[in-house]
């Protein structure tokens, strides 16, 4: 199991690759074993998945399959008009759009009321200009609510680690499939979704009217966030009908609030204290076909603790866009096997505000260059220890010129202190032989990154 992000992992399905039903097996690591459960995609294809502990960060953790015949318990409960598990309940009216999400721990209601989230309207789209590019701050004249035609509903998957809604839409002459989870233990609904685009001049946006007392958002940016206000009070405000982000944004009060994450959807627009992310565009200009056919991508809605639980927003958005990867043939545990589970991390850190961000090679020499930044707009100071006998540490600048001083390291580790949003590009030397290890290339979606192994 390798973990691409600087972070320890927990409490995550991981997909299992094989072939045939592998009903009754179980993934044992480390921390334990758990059953793998069959999930649908919107595409209809199914695959088996389990919840994993202990995949330290940048680094991987040893599995193997085995079988059990021990009842799961779960908390998941499932019809076609709510998901519910032990911290949130979400409730659906028959068009497949959500009415509630109730925050059980906090006892609070996420929606207002009165009003429908992941409510997807289809805007009438023709800028002035580069109809490709630009969106016109007039878009919002004309527009159709997609609940005005029936949507499908089904159940597939009642748990034990997720359940499962699957919804189908039409607008035109295109469909519009999601499968809408809730896992056991999360307070994060996943819409994974796919779409035959058939429309021009159109574009589509899924709404989230949220029913806090907030008139800015924060979206994130490389190596940090940036705040832009949700009212039209000003021209520079009521410029900003559709802004960009990275993984994330967020609105939230002091000590509750909600994030809409994403996998490639970077484009939305905050209305008061409505949340809206653009989805698909159809241009006809310069390519009259443009983005015609078949769209697979995914979004979520997380609830959490508001300001205060900032960095949880940014580390869940770091998993939601890097899955743990199940990498090597799968062996199956056999009788009186006892075998130890290895595992290794290159780095980590004890500050849940520090993100590693980047392992590469140096641009020049051997060393192995380490990038820390601090995410949640707060000073701290944290410890990043190594998985391998480190040599000598210096702090150098972002282009790998200029040296600082010599780290000092204690136990293989070393102690640093961050200003808010302060990146740290550190040089690593390794002892002679502790830095032969091999490299597995890794696109991630801030920044070009590598993880050793």
């Amino acid at each position: 199991l390798v973990n691409f992000t600087g972070q320890a992992r927990g409490c995550e399905l991981v997909e299992i690759p094989g072939e045939g039903d592998m009903s009754g097996l179980v993934l044992s690591t480390c921390a334990g074993k758990a059953a793998l459960q069959e999930v649908f995609a919107p595409d209809g294809s199914t695959r088996f998945v389990a919840p994993v502990d202990g995949v330290p960060a940048l680094g991987w953790s040893a599995a193997r399959l085995g079988t059990s015949e021990s009842a799961i318990a779960s908390s998941l409960s499932v019809s076609k008009l709510y998901l519910e598990n032990d911290r949130i309940a979400v409730r659906f009216d028959e068009a497949g759009e959500i009415f509630s999400i109730f925050d059980k721990e906090l006892g609070r209601e996420l929606i207002q009321e009165g009003r429908r989230a992941n409510q997807m309207i289809a805007y009438e789209d023709k800028p002035k200009a580069y109809d490709a590019w630009d969106i016109d701050h007039y878009f919002e004249e004309k527009s159709w609510q997609l609940s005005d035609e029936p949507a499908q509903i089904d159940v597939l998957e009642t748990g034990p680690h997720r359940a499962a809604l699957r919804i189908e839409r039409r607008y035109a002459a295109s469909r519009i499939v999601q499968i809408v989870s809730l896992q056991e233990g999360k307070k994060q609904v996943e819409f994974d979704t796919e779409v035959d685009w058939q429309e021009r001049q159109t574009l589509l946006k899924t709404g989230f009217p949220l029913d806090l007392n907030m008139s800015e958002t924060r979206a994130e940016i490389q190596f940090g966030h940036v705040k832009r206000a949700s009212h039209k009070n000003t021209s520079w405000d009521q410029a900003q009908f559709e802004t960009n982000m990275h993984r994330w944004v967020d609105m939230s009060e002091p000590d509750f609030g909600a994030a809409l994450l994403t996998d490639c959807k970077y484009g939305y627009d905050a209305v008061e204290q409505t949340l809206r992310l653009t989805l698909l565009k159809g241009p006809t200009s310069p390519d009259p076909n443009a983005d015609l056919g078949l769209h697979r991508f995914r979004y979520a809605l997380l609830l959490h603790e508001g300001e205060q639980d900032l960095a949880q927003v940014v580390r869940t958005a770091e998993r939601f866009n890097n899955p743990i990867v199940v990498h090597g043939a799968m062996s199956r545990d056999k009788g009186g096997d006892h075998v130890p589970f290895e595992s290794f991390s290159f780095a980590s850190s004890d500050n849940e505000n520090l993100t590693l961000e980047t392992v590469k090679i140096a641009e020049a020499g051997g060393d192995v260059i380490l990038r820390v930044f601090e995410h949640a707009n707060r000073r701290c100071r944290g410890t990043i220890c190594f998985g391998l006998m480190v040599d000598r540490v210096v702090e150098a600048d972002l282009m790998e010129w200029a040296e600082g001083a010599v780290l000092a390291i204690s136990d293989n580790a070393i102690e640093l202190s961050f200003l808010p949003f302060e990146i740290k590009t550190l040089k690593i030397a390794f002892k002679k032989n502790e830095g032969k290890v091999g490299i597995v290339y890794r696109p991630l979606y801030s920044s070009s990154r590598v993880c050793l192994l």
